[in-house]
């Protein structure tokens, strides 16, 4: 396990590393942290977390297109590879935010 500390509200977050991801501060909900192989490999699958909790995933079907697994929903991206995680990010912080 790693941890990491928002660097808008302090709060320490402890999760569990793979290949690619995203946090999300479970307190103020933006996001915190993006790890991928950007570059060196695919970019999916991509986990989301909020805090260590898992409430997604990017990934990529048969035709090499986009989409976001969002608790129960599945939302085609528009974009792909690196820009498909931004596409999600943004997303599920319309999702999670109290605004």
């Amino acid at each position: 396990m790693e941890t990491i500390e928002c660097k808008y509200c302090d709060t320490k977050i402890s999760y569990k590393t793979s290949a690619n991801f995203i946090i999300f501060c479970p307190n103020c909900k933006r996001n915190i942290y993006l790890e991928c192989e950007y570059g060196y490999g695919p970019v999916t699958p991509c986990n989301i977390l909020l805090g260590n909790e898992k409430i997604g995933t990017v990934n990529v079907d048969e035709n090499n297109k986009y989409f976001l697994e969002y608790r129960f929903e599945k939302i085609k991206l528009n974009k792909g590879y690196l820009d498909a995680l931004w596409e999600a990010i943004e997303i599920v912080k319309k999702k999670i935010s109290p605004n």
